[in-house]
């Protein structure tokens, strides 16, 4: 952990067991898992994922994704066109000490990871059936994984791009071809002073690096199934993105955008764009405000007739930026029973009977 490059991390209780666990999601490394056994020691939990763990880590987001009531998480990460394409033609070639699959697992891109009640493995990766459709948004940095249209499903709106420039000539060909393997972890005078060179010479050619990537806006319309809709929107916008936040902030029950940009071309800016959500709503919603300041892994549950939804408030999962304290639902056409708030060890839980749909709940914290 001392080395890696950490860009999100966050407390929550993944077992169930009521104490605070820790994910860890860093560039050049991906996801490490550590599970709290109760009396502030964590254990390694992340291992037995093996390849699955690896990724170019940029962010991080927590949902109830299978409806099960456990934490599910997404990995945001960075896919390749450029090692896919090499991978897809058999041209390999290993740096010194690298295990054979690890291009492959590290330029996946968006990984899915369903949320299980065993301490030692408290997260397993979904299958490739299940998160191929998130997998592949581009270099992606900041996500919303909400309900935009309020139908019940999970949608996800993304970040994207890295260097973009006055020309589609793209960097990665040779960072993959070459470059990568005059990179190394230690610290190397030669090594950093070409990368400096390289870095001027794609500068002064007005060369990209993960560049002209729009951001994109994955609406689910079917269980699993997803349609890429940002251009229709508006929302796939060709300037550079980073940050992301998806909150509600004209209070109507659908989930806004806020990113920012960070443009190098054709002139240094960055920017505030908002993003009004005007999606037709396909069912009703809820939402619960914090008064106050909740403990991170605060999880709220909704009973329904058929089954539990969950809903966690969260800090450390996306990329320099961090949503309001609030949690909200798209219930399509479901009826909640009661809405029940677990604030962690030690606290007894706040229970809502029939909360109304179609509003916010202030919820005041112990």
């Amino acid at each position: 952990m001392r080395r890696r490059r950490s860009y999100s991390a966050s407390l929550l209780d993944l077992d169930g067991d009521r104490d605070l666990d820790l994910v860890n999601v860093s560039d050049f490394a991906g996801l490490d898992v550590f599970e709290n056994d109760g009396r502030g020691h964590f254990r390694d939990a992340g291992q037995i994922l093996g390849a699955a763990r690896h990724a170019f880590g940029m962010a991080h987001a927590f949902q109830d994704a299978n409806g099960d009531a456990r934490p599910d998480l997404l990995m945001l990460g960075m896919d390749s066109p450029v090692a896919e394409r090499l991978e897809g033609l058999g041209l390999r070639r290993l740096a010194p000490g690298e295990p054979p699959g690890m291009v492959r697992a590290m330029t996946r891109g968006n990984r899915l990871y369903f949320g299980t009640a065993d301490r030692a493995a408290p997260l397993v990766p979904a299958s490739d059936a299940v998160d191929r459709p998130l997998a592949s948004t581009g270099w992606t940095w900041g996500a919303g994984w909400e309900d935009f249209d309020l139908d019940g499903r999970l949608d996800l709106a993304v970040a994207n791009g890295h260097e973009t420039r006055s020309s589609v000539a793209d960097y990665e060909r040779q960072f993959w071809r070459h470059d990568r393997f005059v990179a190394g972890s230690d610290p190397d005078p030669a090594a950093k002073l070409y990368f400096q060179t390289a870095a001027g010479r794609r500068q002064a050619a007005g060369a990209s690096y993960g560049g002209w990537q729009d951001n994109q806006f994955l609406l689910q319309f079917g269980d699993g199934e997803f349609a890429e809709v940002a251009w229709l929107l508006g929302l796939a916008v060709p300037m550079d993105c980073r940050n992301l936040v998806a909150a509600d902030l004209d209070l109507d029950g659908r989930p806004d955008l806020v990113l920012t940009t960070q443009e190098g071309w054709p002139r240094t800016r960055q920017r505030l764009l908002v993003y009004r959500n005007r999606l037709t709503p396909r069912g009703r919603w809820m939402g619960f405000r914090f008064a106050g300041a909740p403990p991170s892994g605060t999880q709220v549950m909704l009973e329904m007739p058929g089954g539990t939804r969950s809903r966690w408030r969260t800090t450390g999962d996306g990329f320099r930026s961090q949503g309001p304290a609030a949690v909200h639902f798209g219930l399509g056409d479901a009826a909640p029973v009661r809405a029940r708030i677990q604030w962690g060890t030690g606290k007894p839980d706040t229970v809502i009977e029939s909360p109304a749909a179609d509003r916010w709940h202030a919820v005041p914290v112990p």
